[in-house]
C-alpha cells in the first residue's frame, strides 16, 4: 500500500512539473505570436514534451484573456502560423474557460486573411455551429464584424467596401457547413440580417436578401426590424451612404416601412426625431 501511495505521489508530481514546463513555453509562445516573431515560435514548438494544447500563464497579460498560443494565432497571427500550430497538435474546437472557440477568435480578431483562416479551420473540422463566449453563433459573429477603418489623422471611421467584401467570404463560409442557417441571438432576438444591417454590411444584407427566405419583417425583443436597426444604429456611423443603400435594399425586398415597435414608433419616427435628411425621403414612402 505504501509502494502504491509512493507511486501515485510520483506520479502526480511529474504530471505538475510537465504542466509547469508546458505552461511556461505557451505564456512565450504565445507572446511570440503576438509579435509574429516566427524564428522564436518554430523553436519553442519543438521544445521536447510539449503540449501546444496547455494554456498560457494569464497572469503575464491581465488585459488578454486565457488561452492557448492557438487561440492566439487565431485573433493575432497569420494563416501560416495557425497552419503550423495545427500541424503541431493543436486541437481545432478547443476552448478553456474564460475564452472563445478558434474559430470565433478568427472571425472576431484582427487577423489577416480571415476568410482564408475560416476556410483552413473548417477543412479541420471546425464546429462551425458553436457558439461564441457572449452566446454568438459564428454566422452571428461574421455579420457584426466591422466595415470600418480607424483614420489616425481625423480619428473618425472611414467606411471600407473591402472590409465589407471580406465579411461576407467570412460569412459564406461558414453559412455553407453550418446546421443553423439562421441563428438567433438570445439575448436581443436579432438574426443575421438585422445584425448585417445595423452593422453597414451591406454585402451580406445583400446576399442574405437573395439567396436565402428570411423574413425580412422579423422582429427582435423590442419589435423592430433590419429596417430599423439600420437607420438606429447608423446615427454613430460616419457615412451615410451604405446605411442609405443597405435601407434601399430591404424596402426592395419587402421590407414594411409602416411596421410599429414596442414604443409604438415607424422608422421614420426615429428618422425624424434625428433630422437625418438622408435617411428620410428613402422611408416616408410609410407615412
Amino acid at each position: 500500500m505504501k509502494h502504491k501511495k509512493a507511486v501515485l505521489i510520483l506520479a502526480a508530481c511529474v504530471l505538475f512539473t510537465w504542466y509547469v514546463y508546458c505552461h511556461q513555453i505557451s505564456s512565450d509562445l504565445y507572446i511570440a505570436i503576438k509579435n509574429h516573431d516566427d524564428t522564436n515560435i518554430e523553436k519553442l514548438l519543438d521544445k521536447p514534451f510539449y503540449n501546444v494544447n496547455v494554456p498560457r500563464n494569464m497572469w503575464q497579460d491581465l488585459f488578454l484573456r486565457p488561452g492557448t498560443p492557438f487561440q492566439a494565432a487565431c485573433m493575432h497571427g497569420t494563416c501560416d502560423e495557425i497552419e503550423q500550430l495545427l500541424i503541431h497538435g493543436a486541437w481545432v474546437n478547443l476552448r478553456i474557460p474564460g475564452s472563445d472557440t478558434p474559430l470565433c477568435c478568427v472571425i472576431s480578431g484582427d487577423i489577416d486573411k480571415r476568410a482564408d483562416a475560416v476556410d483552413l479551420l473548417i477543412r479541420h473540422n471546425a464546429n462551425y455551429d458553436k457558439l461564441s463566449l457572449n452566446g454568438e453563433h459564428p454566422l452571428y459573429l461574421a455579420a457584426s464584424a466591422s466595415v470600418y477603418d480607424f483614420d489616425e489623422e481625423t480619428y473618425t471611421l472611414k467606411y471600407n467596401e473591402l472590409n465589407s467584401e471580406e465579411n461576407l467570404r467570412l460569412y459564406k463560409a461558414i453559412y455553407k457547413c453550418a446546421l443553423n442557417k439562421d441563428p438567433i441571438l438570445e439575448s436581443t432576438g436579432e438574426n443575421t440580417l438585422m445584425c448585417a444591417a445595423r452593422n453597414d454590411n451591406i454585402d451580406i444584407v445583400e446576399w442574405i436578401l437573395e439567396n436565402t427566405e428570411v423574413d425580412v419583417n422579423k422582429k427582435d425583443k423590442d419589435g423592430r426590424t433590419a429596417l430599423f436597426l439600420e437607420y438606429i444604429d447608423a446615427e454613430s456611423n460616419q457615412s451615410a451612404e451604405p446605411g442609405r443603400e443597405i435601407i434601399a435594399l430591404l424596402l426592395k425586398n419587402g421590407a414594411d416601412p409602416t411596421i410599429r415597435d414596442d414604443e409604438g414608433k415607424t422608422a421614420y419616427d426615429y428618422v425624424k426625431e434625428q433630422g437625418a435628411s438622408e435617411y428620410a425621403e428613402l422611408l416616408k414612402v410609410g407615412e
